[in-house]
């Protein structure tokens, strides 16, 4: 897992990290094991589709409390598809959605890939389009 930012949000560390799918696979299933399931507080994230796509996550400690998936279009090699950025509702309004995107932006600027987003819902509309609209 890359380490890909560290950041004091409201006196709580939030620590960002990028996996591939399968690591994120096991970094899940060592969550479970935990007690913490992010099935539970992620929206949109899908196990039938974690091996395909590659992941941000927040970490507060050892607990995830966020994350955005990106995935290779399948047609165009130079494209990532958004998939999602979800934050769970007890740190939702504290930045860590909006970190989220800048890492997927950023990391798709420094990859040499455009980046397409999916579907936004209101809330995504109205704090990550911004972020898109500005840096793409």
């Amino acid at each position: 897992m890359k380490h890909w930012m560290k950041i004091i949000e409201n006196f709580e560390e939030i620590r960002y990290e990028f996996s591939y799918g399968k690591e994120t696979l096991l970094i899940i299933q060592d969550q479970i094991q935990k007690g913490n399931n992010p099935f539970n507080d992620i929206k949109f994230l899908e196990s039938s589709e974690i091996k395909r796509e590659d992941h941000f996550v927040a970490w507060l400690g050892d607990t995830i409390v966020g994350m955005a998936g990106i995935e290779k279009n399948p047609y165009n090699n130079n494209e990532m598809w958004g998939k999602f950025v979800s934050v769970q509702p007890s740190y939702q309004g504290k930045g860590i959605g909006g970190n989220l995107m800048r890492l997927v932006l950023k990391y798709c600027k420094d990859n040499g890939f455009t980046f397409s987003p999916s579907s936004y819902t209101d809330d995504g509309e109205q704090k990550l389009k911004p972020i898109v609209d500005k840096n793409y």
